[in-house]
């Protein structure tokens, strides 16, 4: 598209041409008017097209800076979309470690309950083997008890306290 200046310059030079022309004829016209002639065509054509590729140059610019601008857009959604999965990985990563240390903690919960599981048998077994053993044992009341004697004294008072009780 051409400019209002560019077309009133464009027919301008044309009208020039044009009453060139007009005013002369063909064949009557020297070579120096036909260079004159042929000059203002080429002026004119020149500008045109001059014209023209200045635009598209304005143009080719113009793209160019919005293809730079594109390009560095995209470059900050690759860093973003980069930083983006890094901290997805992360959060995965991190549910992961959570998971395995729920499913640890429920292991860890099961051995607590077979332990005390195993911990109340035993604990039964040894009341048992106590009431048995205790059956065993006989017991004396009327002999003093001191803490601090041996076992050979106990059983001497033992002994002695039998003796008594039996003769008399």
């Amino acid at each position: 598209m051409l400019t209002n200046k560019e077309n009133n310059l464009k027919k301008f030079n044309l009208i020039i041409l044009l009453s060139i022309l007009n005013n002369i004829n063909m064949a009557s016209l020297t070579i120096d008017q036909y260079k004159q002639l042929l000059e203002v065509s080429e002026n004119t054509i020149i500008k045109i097209f001059t014209a023209r590729f200045d635009k598209l140059e304005d143009k080719v610019y113009q793209f160019k800076e919005e293809n730079k601008d594109l390009k560095k857009e995209i470059d900050e959604l690759k860093e973003a979309l980069s930083f983006q999965n890094t901290q997805h990985e992360k959060a995965i990563k991190e549910l992961k470690d959570e998971k395995e240390k729920v499913r640890d903690n429920g292991r860890g919960m099961e051995e607590l309950r077979e332990m005390k599981n195993e911990n109340e048998y035993l604990t039964d077994r040894m009341t048992e083997f106590e009431d048995r053993n205790r059956r065993n044992n006989l017991r004396f009341d009327g002999i003093e008890d001191n803490e601090e004697e041996i076992w050979d004294e106990s059983e001497d008072k033992v002994k002695s306290f039998i003796r008594r009780r039996i003769r008399g």
